[in-house]
């Protein structure tokens, strides 16, 4: 199950004059309240699956969309309230390395295989835990949605900073959509994506860095994140 950002007590006092809801503050409560029906609906999925018969192909064929569309929904809602969210709450020491292994092996797909090479020192930045985790987990997992094939995971130190690389030799990518990625609400790849992209961006400049993407000839894209190493 994804996480998500605590949702702050409201501690504004009533008044005669109180302010409307903030685009943020509407992201927030609408994402509080639908954890529970996204959280029962993943767990009848898991039931199904669980109590159908091996052979009722077609059940189980229904049981798997109705779970990718679960995973869906909770990756767009995190997308939206990482994207309005994105000013560190509870900034901490985070090893990049390991959210890139951890996110790689929970995330297998045969048909989209990892190649990884990390740097061998500790990739340490202070960021926000949750944020730091779905930052990685939006970068690798958008790049893997968008390549006809495998993807390459890197991680470098080029000087005071931390570069997480992730490139595809082959990807649905227009020249012109390119430069469009990291906007929000833009109609590029992969379906859905709306605020993920922009999320990134948001979350590696509100750590201090930067995102940037890439074009590989002939086809090829590398989409990255460059975050200041922890002092």
């Amino acid at each position: 199950m994804l996480e998500f950002p605590a949702v702050p007590p409201d501690n504004r006092q009533s008044g005669p004059a109180r302010p409307a809801f903030d685009t943020a503050d509407v992201v927030r409560q609408l994402s509080h309240e639908l954890r529970q029906p996204l959280s029962t609906m993943e767990a009848i999925a898991y039931y199904l699956s669980m109590v159908t018969p091996q052979h009722d192909r077609r059940v189980h064929a229904q049981v798997d969309k109705l779970q990718q569309l679960v995973e869906q929904m909770n990756w767009v809602l995190a997308d939206a309230v990482h994207f309005f969210q994105a000013t560190p709450t509870n900034p901490q020491l985070v090893d990049l390395n390991e959210l890139v292994s951890q996110t790689i092996t929970s995330k297998r797909d045969e048909q989209r295989p990892v190649e990884v090479s990390l740097c061998d020192h500790v990739s340490m930045v202070e960021m926000d835990p949750s944020q730091a985790r779905h930052c990685v987990q939006s970068l690798i997992g958008l790049v893997r949605k968008w390549a006809h094939g495998g993807v390459r995971v890197s991680t470098e130190h080029v000087r005071s900073e931390v570069h997480l690389c992730v490139s595809a030799p082959q990807v649905r990518l227009l020249d012109s959509d390119a430069s469009l990625i990291f906007e929000p609400f833009r109609p590029h790849a992969p379906a859905g994506a709306g605020l993920a992209f922009a999320s990134v961006r948001r979350i590696a400049e509100a750590s201090g860095g930067r995102a940037g993407v890439k074009l590989i000839e002939p086809k090829g894209v590398t989409v990255s994140i460059e975050l200041p190493l922890a002092g």
